[in-house]
């Protein structure tokens, strides 16, 4: 036997792994035989902690191999492993007389272990499908598994065609006597799933399977409450033609919390996420539209450049649930070809912020609560002195934009300017250990004209610029020049709009009233040019005129579909579109009348923020 590999022949190991669930929550179901059994976890197990996931298993010890330790060694038997055996960790089970030796504390996805029952038995462990990345050793075998079809499952040799550090491949598995042995043909050898390898890696290694997902962070999908949309990468390293399909399944309920071992990921279930995803329609000529999935990314003859599937979720299509409860289901990724991969998505309903954004006060905000920033377009015009109203399309289109924000009530305030910062936490410290606890955590807080001093005051000390520019402290500030917005006295103002039905909600309507009066300084009739128009100096006669007074009344109808055409991830969530009217009256007269002039065109809204208090409820 060549390469440090003697030891297999005689290791008496044997493992039989069958049947998974479909599942953001996966179960695997593991037999293990008496003796020595070698297993791959495609699922991150919970609870993780060995001594919980295993009690009252006829388990004598875990092993598992750690390549940062040292490269294989030579092993006569099985029985010899010591927990001071160069590479691997240790568990022994609490009350076995070796127990204080252990240093494998935790079980996870993607590793192999070498368990040793003193009976037959079978586990299931339910698990999180977290999307890791195998690390090769270089020059050396290596302990691995692969996520492979139980059903349809690849040959080895197929599975590691695109991977030259793995030509020739040489691989050691286990025979039904127990004994490891090397694969003589590996192009016919199908691969089992659920089962550790022995695989040589000549010289460095990044293989990852015949196909390479991925995702922007972490292990899992992940949308927060502001992310909509974000692309899955693919990658298949076969030759020719090819077709990798994504497709989604429900997740299986969440475990019940260990109290031994609590866990900040294991969340209740609040029901599927619905993805769709971004296509080319009418024929590859005309809009890109999101369709459910499942998907196909197709990979042309020759060509070696990953491809990325845009994912967007839909939570308009998202059922109410808990406060607590995130949406959770399963990406599984297949090549035809024996590949199966599945990838947890999470996903935060419209209804229950969750993990990702608790409010202060502990009363849930309202679903579209925080500030919205867009822009009107307007394209029609009335046509003067005819009655009724007719509209017409005017030549070109003016573009202004349009801010408001959404309280957690519902109630709805107009905007001209609003600022981003960030109010630093507090904490506490004990006097005798010296530990700091967070007694309220950081935020960020909207600033608009309106705030009192007393807020203004504390700008510079506890609340900071809410962002960076160029490495710098930056305060954010979004402002509209559409709308004076303040009183007789010319103080500034938010003024409250009307709210018909729910915001965003198509079929409802969202209005106000505006004056800008015969006084106002930003009256536009107003000027220095005519002195029927200018406001007269102290002591000087006033020219008789008119009265300026100018009303505006604003309504903005929601829609289910943007009126310009075209579909946007998150539309009817984090964005809303609709039609904008504005009756304008006092701009002309005839005769001795005032008829209105009015325009209409389209609006889009996106939510910036989810801060759901204006000036942090001073």
């Amino acid at each position: 036997m060549s390469k440090a590999l003697r030891f297999l022949a005689s290791m008496g190991v044997v493992s039989l792994l069958s049947g998974q669930a479909s599942a953001q929550w996966v179960s695997q179901d593991i037999h293990l035989r008496a003796g020595w059994n070698s297993v791959y976890l495609e699922v991150d197990p919970y609870p993780s902690r060995c001594d919980l996931l295993l009690a009252g298993q006829p388990i004598r010890s875990v092993w598992t191999w750690d390549p940062n330790l040292s490269p294989v060694q030579f092993i006569q038997n099985p029985s010899e492993l010591i927990p001071e055996t160069p590479a691997f960790r240790v568990f022994y089970p609490p009350g076995q007389p070796r127990s204080f030796l252990t240093n494998l504390f935790t079980l996870n996805a993607g590793k192999a272990y070498l368990i040793e029952a003193s009976a037959e038995t079978d586990l299931t462990l339910t698990g999180r499908a977290l999307l890791t990345e195998q690390s090769w050793l270089p020059n050396s075998y290596n302990l691995v598994g692969f996520y492979v079809d139980p059903n349809s499952p690849a040959t080895l040799g197929a599975w590691f065609a695109g991977s030259p550090a793995h030509t020739p491949l040489d691989v050691w598995r286990l025979n039904d006597s127990g004994v490891w042995e090397q694969v003589g043909n590996p192009n016919v050898a199908p691969i089992q799933s659920g089962v550790a390898y022995w695989v040589y890696s000549n010289g460095s290694s990044t293989f990852q399977g015949p196909v390479r997902i991925q995702i922007p962070t972490g292990f899992v999908l992940d949308f927060p409450r502001l992310l909509t949309s974000q692309s899955l990468t693919l990658d298949d390293l076969r030759v020719g033609a090819r077709q990798v399909t994504v497709g989604i399944i429900p997740s299986e309920p969440a475990p019940t919390v260990v109290p031994e071992d609590p866990s900040s990921e294991v969340f209740q279930l609040a029901g599927d996420v619905p993805l769709s995803y971004r296509s080319l329609i009418q024929g590859g000529t005309g809009y890109f539209n999101y369709v459910p999935l499942p998907a196909m990314v197709d990979f042309a003859a020759g060509q070696t450049a990953a491809r990325d599937l845009e994912l967007a979720v839909d939570r308009m299509q998202m059922v109410p649930a808990p406060p607590e409860a995130v949406h959770q289901s399963l990406l599984v990724v297949t090549n035809g070809a024996g590949f199966r991969r599945y990838v947890g998505v999470l996903a935060e309903g419209p209804n229950n912020p969750g993990k990702y954004n608790r409010n202060k006060g502990g009363a849930p905000a309202s679903p579209q609560a925080g500030l919205w920033v867009g822009a009107v377009e307007l394209s029609k015009v009335s046509e003067p002195n005819i009655s009724p109203v007719v509209l017409t399309e005017t030549p070109s289109h003016f573009n202004f934009r349009f801010l408001c924000h959404v309280d957690r009530d519902g109630v709805v305030r107009l905007l001209n300017s609003v600022n981003l910062y960030w109010r630093e936490g507090t904490t506490t410290t004990d006097p005798v250990s010296g530990q700091t606890t967070i007694v309220e955590p950081g935020r960020y807080i909207l600033v608009t004209p309106t705030a009192p001093q007393a807020l203004l005051n504390e700008i510079g000390n506890t609340i900071k610029p809410g962002a960076l520019r160029d490495g710098r402290p930056f305060s954010s500030r979004v402002t509209s020049l559409m709308y004076p917005l303040h009183d007789a006295n010319g103080n500034p103002e938010t003024p409250q709009m009307t709210l018909n039905g729910t915001f965003g909600t198509p079929g409802s309507t969202l209005s106000i009233t505006m004056v800008e009066e015969n006084t106002d300084p930003v009256n536009p009739f107003h000027h220095q040019y005519h002195p029927e128009h200018r406001y007269p100096e102290p002591g000087e006669t006033v020219y008789p005129s008119s009265d300026f007074t100018i009303a505006r009344e604003v309504t903005l109808t929601f829609l289910a579909a943007d009126p310009a055409g075209g579909q946007t991830a998150g539309l009817g969530d984090s964005e809303v579109v609709g039609t904008y009217r504005e009756v304008l009256t006092g701009l002309r007269r005839v005769g001795g009348s005032v008829p209105p002039v009015v325009t209409e065109g389209a609006f889009r809204l996106s939510r910036a923020s989810t801060v759901d208090q204006l000036n942090d409820g001073m």
